[in-house]
């Protein structure tokens, strides 16, 4: 069985809520682990479906720094893990905005394919609606929408 880190992503939210003027921080993390099965490749889209252990198909956007791609064939196992933390931070002031940013640490040319994908995103937005009863929160986002 050849492993590979398919993918690892972190998003981050902080929201500048008109709450207290000190800030206020939750942590979430999930973490999921599996042995899937390479069922498709599209080696110019650079695009990989495979298949879980109960069935569930998703496919994977390879990276195009990932230089061992042409050793990954149909039929392949891979041992994939996906992290997804989410931190929600409450403070005074600021305005809506947001960026992404992307790391990748792939496998030297030569290895077993495999490798970490980090995707960052910071999301600021406005409190436009509290719902206590239902636990809810509006959120107006930098674009001008509503969550």
């Amino acid at each position: 069985m050849k492993i590979l880190v398919a993918a690892s992503a972190a998003a981050v939210l902080a929201f500048p809520f008109a709450a207290a003027a000190q800030e206020k921080t939750a942590v979430t993390v999930a973490q999921t682990e599996a042995v899937v099965k390479v069922v498709n490749i599209d080696r110019k889209a650079r695009t990989v479906t495979f298949q879980g252990p109960r069935g569930r198909m998703e496919t994977l956007n390879v990276p195009k720094e990932a230089q061992n791609f042409d050793q990954v064939k149909v039929g392949s196992s891979f041992k994939v893990r996906y992290v997804e933390a989410v931190a929600v931070g409450l403070q005074r002031g600021g305005k809506a905005s947001a960026s992404a940013d992307r790391t990748v640490r792939l496998a030297p040319k030569g290895g077993t394919p495999g490798g970490v994908v980090v995707n960052t995103a910071t999301l600021s937005a406005t409190v436009e609606a509290i719902d206590y009863t239902n636990r809810q929160v509006a959120l107006k986002g930098p674009k001008g929408n509503i969550q």
